[in-house]
Parts: structure tokens; sequence; C-alpha cells
């Protein structure tokens, strides 16, 4: 299965599973729900993504 990859997807939020945002400073909560912001038509992929199961997100510097 050939890989896709969003680039230049911004995480505006991220919240953990009780709901409660987590600060950019944490380095140690597991987040479990987002706000992102990606580049239009961009959004179709990630959603295909979801449906399949097959998002991996990680941090870039």
């Amino acid at each position: 299965m050939k890989k896709r990859i969003i680039k230049n997807v911004y995480i505006f939020k991220a919240y953990d599973s009780a709901g409660v945002q987590i600060s950019v400073s944490d380095t140690i909560a597991i987040a479990t729900n987002f706000t992102i912001i990606l580049e239009s038509g961009e959004e179709k992929v990630l959603y295909e993504m979801l449906k399949n199961s097959t998002v991996v997100v990680t941090k870039s510097s």
C-alpha cells in the first residue's frame, strides 16, 4: 500500500480523553481529539485515512 503524507498540517488545539485542552508545553498528556488546520483539498485524504484507520501523527521541528 502506498503511503500518503499530508504536509503542512497545523494542530490548532489538542484535547485529552476528559475533553481538557492540552497546553503546547505539555509533553506528557496523550491527545485523543484534535482541531487541525490543513490545506484545502487535503481533507478528503484525511477522511479516507481516518476511515481506514491509517493515521499516524508525528511532530517535526
